[in-house]
């Protein structure tokens, strides 16, 4: 028998003609891009990470700045008294009279 036939020659081609191949066109896909992160959607992670004990809690001033900055400002009056001024009023004019 010829060496080049005998079974242990047709495993061992057999295991270079399927190491050897060439690759597919699914291995030469690639994979698919993984988005930026925005700013917004870091901050959607960091608070539910904070909602499970995973990242510290915020301190308070920044919680209260946050809070301060949801609210809208609003105008002071100007004419809240029509009457005349107001009793806060009278008693500053005193005082302001009283150490000048």
């Amino acid at each position: 028998m010829h060496p080049s036939r005998s079974p242990r020659a047709t495993k061992i081609a057999k295991r270079l003609s399927t190491t050897f191949r060439k690759p597919s066109s699914q291995s030469l896909q690639h994979s698919p891009r993984v988005p930026v992160p925005s700013a917004h959607s870091r901050q959607m992670r960091e608070a539910a990470l904070r909602e499970r004990g995973l990242l510290p809690p915020k301190d308070m001033s920044a919680l209260e700045r946050e809070q301060d900055n949801l609210l809208p400002l609003s105008p002071i009056p100007q004419a809240a008294y029509p009457d005349g001024p107001s009793e806060a009023d009278r008693i500053k004019q005193a005082w302001e009279a009283k150490i000048q």
